[in-house]
């Protein structure tokens, strides 16, 4: 019944109300489970929160329904320090697949620091690329413009 898409709203209610890390962190588990990205928010307040448990569930449910532009937002907030490095080892881990085996801040700051310019060389890349389109459509028109 957890899993249930219609119960998105409700569970995000619970990891917002109850005390209990237990109870957060297996609503935390469903959200992860349903794949709604609604929880976005509330999953990665969750990721700071005083918790373990909780914490960590969060960011594996994160790390499911992340993107490349939350986990690039959560390499921000982790070289802001403003979230521990394990919470971003396990988004990751799960939003690749993959076992990073670096749990260290300074570790991670470094990733981050990787990761973030290669996200820039890419966007980079991407508008000289939409550049380039853009003038050879330009030549095309002036070419059926003569014709």
């Amino acid at each position: 019944r957890l899993r249930d898409p219609r119960t998105v709203g409700i569970l995000m209610k619970h990891m917002q109300k109850y005390k209990s890390g237990r109870n957060r962190a297996r609503a935390a588990e469903a959200l992860g489970e349903i794949g709604d990205r609604r929880a976005m928010p509330v999953l990665l307040k969750e990721m700071t929160g005083p918790h373990v448990v909780p914490r960590e569930w969060a960011a594996m449910s994160y790390g499911k329904l992340a993107t490349e532009a939350d986990l690039e937002g959560l390499l921000k907030i982790l070289v802001a320090e403003k979230m521990e490095a394990r919470e971003v080892q396990l988004a990751f881990e799960e939003h690749y697949q993959a076992d990073f085996g670096v749990n260290d801040k300074a570790s991670w700051e470094q990733i981050a620091e990787s990761f973030l310019e290669q996200v820039k060389e890419l966007k980079e890349g991407e508008k000289k690329a939409a550049e380039k389109r853009k003038n050879e459509l330009d030549e095309l028109d002036d070419i059926n413009i003569k014709e």
